[in-house]
């Protein structure tokens, strides 16, 4: 599923495998998209327009609560070192009836990964957040 095709206010699922495909497609999605500004705007030392841009996406991706003991929505860890996800082993997990952990561990690294948390808000699922598995850990 390419980034045009994914319905982010999509509500209704035809079975498990349909929603797990989804919550597959946003995550791959989002961190495709960070990648690709990453790329275009912070390795270029361009950060504001970068932090304009991942903004952008973190509030079409992302549940609106606030991260890190309090610090700023949209709180920003670059670069995200999300390259090699498309590719990684992926597994869901139900955390609770509106939560779902998708654990993804990098082919080339297996001690390598990470961990999404998302939730379902008002009938639409979001990503609640990240930490990475390994050496660095983070959370969005």
């Amino acid at each position: 599923m390419s980034n045009n095709d994914l319905d982010l206010e999509k509500t209704q699922f035809n079975n498990d495998k349909d929603l797990e495909s989804y919550l597959l497609s946003l995550v791959l999605n989002f961190t495709s998209e960070v990648v690709d500004l990453e790329k275009k705007y912070f390795e270029k030392n361009n950060f504001q327009e970068f932090k304009e841009k991942y903004i952008l996406l973190y509030n079409k991706y992302c549940t609106e609560k606030r991260k890190l003991k309090g610090s700023k929505i949209n709180s920003i860890f670059s670069p995200s070192r999300f390259t090699g996800i498309a590719n990684a082993f992926s597994e869901i997990k139900l955390i609770k009836k509106k939560c779902i952990e998708i654990l993804f561990k990098i082919k080339k690294d297996p001690e390598f990964g990470f961990i999404f948390i998302l939730k379902e808000e008002n009938d639409l699922w979001r990503i609640d957040g990240y930490r990475y598995l390994g050496w660095i850990e983070g959370k969005l």
